[in-house]
């Protein structure tokens, strides 16, 4: 999917499917979040958006918002949860 219709869609969706997607099959078993972690910031920069800062204190409720998805099988909250992530981080880069 992600060579064929996933390539068509906004850098920041594609980045959170592929995130999800690698965090819900969980293709080596250890070190998958960070994984999916740096191929989101991978698709996000290849999209000119600045990755998104997720702090010890917004953790749980990334993981929380991501297994909710997951059961659902809609990542609308996790999307809107990882835009505000980026929202965050362009406030802190702004403050430098």
């Amino acid at each position: 999917q992600y060579e064929t219709s996933w390539r068509n869609l906004h850098g920041l969706i594609g980045g959170v499917l592929l995130y999800g997607e690698i965090v819900r099959i969980k293709p080596f078993g250890r070190f998958d979040e960070l994984l999916a972690y740096l191929v989101l910031a991978g698709e996000f920069l290849r999209g000119n958006i600045l990755p998104p800062t997720l702090t010890s204190d917004s953790l749980q409720e990334a993981k929380a918002a991501l297994s909710l998805a997951i059961r659902r099988g809609t990542y609308a909250d996790f999307t809107h949860y990882i835009e505000r992530a980026v929202y965050s981080s362009y406030k802190v880069a702004a403050n430098v």
